[in-house]
């Protein structure tokens, strides 16, 4: 049988589910941290002429893989804001 998070909030107690916003609030600072930190890496300013081929390639899939990484935090927090808004 599966259970929705309203069927597993309603056998909480109230101290359970306050822990688990807790835990979800410590969560969502996380992450908004590593969203402020990954927005840095994705806009690094942009290569100058001086710098090789094989260095400006690297750091063109580095900011390719830093924007995925933002999307997936994004992702991330908005579910964590819909999980505690669903805890009250």
């Amino acid at each position: 049988m599966l259970y929705t998070l309203y069927d597993y909030l309603c056998r909480m107690t109230h101290q359970e589910i306050n822990k688990l916003r807790d835990i979800i609030n410590a969560r969502i600072v996380s992450t908004e941290q590593d969203i402020i930190e990954l927005k840095e890496l994705v806009k690094r300013s942009p290569l100058d002429a001086s710098i090789g081929r094989i260095s400006r390639m690297d750091a063109i899939n580095n900011k390719t893989i830093n924007e995925a990484a933002l999307r997936d935090k994004e992702q991330q927090l908005k579910k964590l804001t819909r999980a505690l808004k669903n805890t009250k």
